[in-house]
């Protein structure tokens, strides 16, 4: 059967027009803007969310919408799509510059993070949240659904009155008889004033400068390749510091403390965890009964900690929060020439940080590991029972996805006849990627 030439037209007339009707039509609310952006030398329709602002799609399902991210700087930052009030996808976008991509301001995007969020049947709502702490705007580009805008209420007009259009007749006022008055008497003249001072040059206004637009055009090379803090998906913190350690019946010791911390985001808002922690120091042990002379000894420790947790601190609507409980296996061994430990158990552990600024963030972790091996070797200060941690500081990020942190630390080990407590302080040093 042959297809005739009229038929083939009326198909490549009609076909994208009915491929445009079959896809479910959305209502875009929220504080984005339509803009066009440049890629691959073709305008392009997309939205702009500025930080802390969301973009929001009514939409009747079944439907899979489907979108591309780009930000105008390298900052690497995460969009949370929301289905209903849930979090249905988390992106990162990516730090690598797009050349071919530039937005209406001639600023060259980052590379597009992909992604899709299905929609069930039935009327729903999704909206995507671009955070706080961006360093610039998010341009957004959806597929999928005809996008329409929300429309604007037009009042209709009200009928007039009758007589309303009529305009009043204007009576004028009467006017007062006229009255003539006596002519006053003659007064003498007043005495000379002195001549007015000349006048003083006074110089010409100087008009006040053209307002500069806060959005400026920069060319490419003005691409920001530095990425925030902890808004990676890797981040690495070395740490430095010291301690004063006291136990029962010794005398109290200095310690040296070296540590590495690194972290994985996991998921939407999960997270893996590995902390590994060195110390060395002089510490006594009594050897014999309480009160003899302590003898102090070389003694070094290693702490080994692997968990994985879960961030709660966008279901309480704070996005500077995170709170994440976080449960791990803890290996530690105190190894010394007297009386060596070890302790092999559950950790249980509360992260906790909240951003201040983009300059500063104050943070505290918990932990606690209950020791499940119980080494029968005789020891004067009996078995190790567990231990209980502590970390609080300040964060401070610096540039290029650097940051500093400065904390307080402090330590308890529980033994069946001692506690050994420690007082310290600790510097890291650390990156986002």
């Amino acid at each position: 059967m042959k297809t005739s030439p009229a038929w083939m037209l009326f198909c490549a007339l009609f076909a994208p027009l009915a491929a445009q009707s079959a896809s479910p039509k959305a209502q875009l609310q929220g504080d984005a803007d339509g803009v066009n952006v440049t890629v691959r030398g073709a305008k392009r329709a997309h939205y702009r969310i500025e930080p802390a602002k969301t973009l929001s799609l009514k939409i009747i399902g079944p439907a899979k919408l489907r979108f591309a991210v780009r930000a105008e700087s390298s900052v690497p930052a995460a969009i949370v799509a929301e289905l209903d009030g849930k979090v249905a996808a988390r992106r990162s976008l990516p730090k690598v510059a797009d050349p071919q991509a530039t937005s209406e301001s001639g600023l060259v995007l980052s590379k597009a993070a992909r992604f899709a969020v299905s929609v069930p049947a039935g009327k729903h709502t999704v909206v995507l949240r671009w955070p706080w702490n961006a360093e610039g705007d998010a341009l957004v580009a959806i597929s999928g659904v005809r996008i329409a805008k929300e429309r604007a209420l037009v009042l209709p007009s009200l009928p007039s009155l009758p007589g309303e259009n009529e305009l009043p007749k204007l009576v004028p006022p009467e006017s007062p008889p006229l009255q003539i008055a006596a002519a006053p008497k003659a007064v003498p003249p007043p005495a000379a004033e002195p001549p007015p001072p000349p006048p003083v040059a006074v110089p010409a206004a100087v008009p006040p400068p053209p307002a500069v637009s806060a959005r400026v055009a920069t060319p490419a090379l003005a691409f920001r390749p530095e990425p925030a803090w902890d808004h990676g998906v890797w981040s690495m913190m070395l740490f430095g510091g010291a301690a004063r350690s006291n136990q029962d019946f010794t005398a109290a010791a200095t310690l040296a403390r070296f540590g590495l911390e690194a972290s994985r985001t996991l998921w939407i808002t999960g997270l893996a965890l590995f902390e590994f922690d060195w110390s060395a120091s002089r510490q006594a042990y009594v050897l014999g009964q309480p009160g003899a002379a302590n003898s102090p000894i070389d003694e070094y420790r290693y702490d080994v900690l692997a968990g994985i947790g879960y961030d709660f601190g966008h279901l309480l609507g704070l996005p500077r929060l995170t709170a994440a409980p976080v449960i791990g296996l803890k290996y530690m061994r105190l190894e010394n020439s007297a009386f060596p430990a070890d302790l092999f158990g559950v950790d249980l552990m509360a992260r906790l940080r909240y951003a201040l600024s983009q300059a500063v963030a104050v943070h505290a972790n918990f932990g606690w590991a209950y020791n499940l091996v119980h080494p029968s070797r005789f020891s004067a200060l009996g078995s190790l029972l567990g231990q209980f941690g502590v970390r609080a500081g300040l964060d401070f990020p610096l540039a290029g996805g650097y940051a500093l942190a400065l904390d307080y630390r402090g330590d308890v080990l529980t033994f069946d006849y001692s506690t050994r407590v420690s007082h310290g302080a600790s510097a890291g040093f650390g990156r986002s990627f």
